[in-house]
């Protein structure tokens, strides 16, 4: 360049350590720097290998398409249930009476009845929708919770039953699958180009269509049984009313006495529309690609145990045996209302159906003050009546030594979680988190920062306390930690799963 053009662009404090008067001080200087190669990042669309449906496993294979991933989406196309709706109000007009129907909240969440993740054939990984909602309670910062919604189709105030699928065009998930190696954490990502013998698969149950719609048409079932959706009005086959003063009175339907608007019905079967997933892959350069293929690789991961649910029956007091083992990060539970699930309410962790001011509806989430454009006084879900459905959280060894006890169950849902996770629940109030490390909520999952070596104790039970002897559900799991090893293009856990 000619030395006419080159002129001073900036001037300031390295101009004083750099060319000083005296002898320079390089103490800002002394650090060691660690070259770092050249990446960058592409998303991939993965498809299924068989047409993902309801009631049904598809799986997918993770193609070697990068060096790593590091982000998992599930995207579905979900089919339309509101034409025929239209069709029948529009037939009907005014007179029109239902039943309407709509899908159910947090659908992205409720669609996935169980993901896995296996290499060469033996699983490394499951997740289930209850599991995924928990996650995403205490590891979404609040900010982040808004576009959370609506990529799972989740209402956090005001949810009826056409919140969601009341239009002619057909709704989509984005579904995060936070799996050890998809959750932000760069240290655990997947080195899928190491794996060129093992084969990486991601298979997804997808739950029936008859778990994933609401409506407030009703019926009447046995109060002892819990099945999913069993106390809906049946969406397949459904006939529509309009008011009529010589028809017949239908339970379940509001505004008797009605009859059928004839030739229009809700179709016998739904079929999902387009979906597939979607991965997030890291290029590297030559050199550092050749590194990984060629290395002796052990990664700490994260992964999820999931216990049986069980039914408290109306004891006063209920124990769930932790069968455990590995070192635990965290212990994840939730109580549910025992008829929650006959309403596809995968996620009310209330000991009540329903709120004491409208006791005619399903207590759905009530949260406020989160507005997408602006914040006002923020309200969490379920605040305005007393609904813990527990009186005691113990954490009992051996059958004798307590571990942690305590009649105020705040502690585990809302004061330590705001402390070591990213958040507190904000939509499902009443869900509970111990935590074994130190801030795990901000650690990065290959970073161990503390844990619980329940291989050392033969016994362990979490004791608690059922409000009002209810009949609850109990959900339980527990996040431990394990070591992926990968070495000549094959992967294995060094610790059973």
């Amino acid at each position: 360049m000619v030395a006419s053009l080159v002129r001073l662009l900036h001037s300031g404090i390295q101009d004083e350590r750099l060319l000083p008067k005296v002898i320079t001080d390089v103490k800002a200087y002394i650090r060691i720097h660690i070259r770092v190669g050249r990446m960058t990042t592409q998303w991939q669309r993965l498809d299924f290998q068989q047409s993902p449906q309801f009631n049904q496993t598809a799986s997918c294979r993770l193609l070697k398409k990068g060096e790593l991933i590091t982000r998992l989406y599930l995207v579905t196309t979900m089919p339309d249930i509101y034409t025929p709706q239209q069709n029948a109000m529009t037939a009907a007009g005014i007179n029109f009476v239902g039943p309407r129907f709509g899908w159910t909240n947090s659908l992205g969440h409720a669609l996935i009845a169980n993901a896995n993740v296996s290499i060469g054939g033996n699983i490394v990984e499951t997740l289930d929708g209850r599991l995924l909602e928990v996650l995403d309670e205490f590891n979404t910062p609040l900010e982040k919770v808004n576009d959370v919604n609506a990529m799972i189709c989740r209402v956090q105030n005001g949810f009826t039953q056409t919140s969601l699928g009341n239009s002619t065009i057909p709704t989509q998930v984005i579904v995060p699958l936070p799996f050890w190696f998809s959750r932000g954490d760069l240290g655990a990502a997947l080195p899928i180009d190491s794996l060129n013998v093992d084969e990486v698969r991601v298979s997804i149950q997808f739950r029936p269509l008859t778990s994933l719609y609401y409506t407030e048409s009703h019926i009447v079932t046995n109060s002892t049984t819990s099945a999913e959706g069993i106390s809906l009005w049946p969406i397949q086959n459904s006939s529509f009313y309009a008011n009529d003063l010589s028809g017949n009175v239908i339970p379940g339907i509001s505004n008797n006495p009605v009859s059928s608007i004839p030739n229009i019905q809700m179709p016998n079967k739904f079929t999902l529309g387009d979906s597939y997933l979607l991965a997030e892959y890291i290029y590297l350069d030559k050199p550092e690609a050749n590194q990984f293929r060629l290395a002796d690789i052990e990664v700490p991961i994260i992964q999820h145990v999931r216990l049986d649910p069980k039914d408290t029956q109306r004891a006063p007091y209920y124990q769930v045996a932790l069968e455990l083992q590995n070192p635990i990060r965290h212990l994840f539970f939730m109580a549910q209302n025992y008829s929650a699930m006959n309403y596809n309410a995968f996620f009310l962790s209330t000991a009540e159906l329903s709120n004491n001011n409208n006791n005619t509806k399903l207590w759905w989430p009530d949260c406020s003050g989160l507005n997408p454009g602006y914040f006002t006084t923020l309200v969490p879900g379920f605040s305005t009546r007393g609904s813990e459905p527990f009186t005691l959280i113990e954490l009992i060894y051996e059958g004798s030594y307590v571990r942690t006890s305590t009649e105020n169950c705040a502690l585990y849902r809302s004061i330590l979680p705001s402390l070591e996770e990213r958040k507190s629940p904000w939509i499902n109030r009443y869900m509970y988190c111990i935590p074994f490390g130190v801030n795990a909520g901000y650690t990065p999952a290959s970073i161990v920062n503390g844990e619980a070596n329940m291989n050392r104790i033969m016994k362990k039970e979490l004791r608690l306390g059922i409000r009002n002897s209810q009949r609850l559900w109990i959900y339980c799991w527990a996040e431990t930690y394990n070591i992926l090893k990968i070495y000549g293009g094959r992967g294995s856990l060094l610790f059973a799963y």
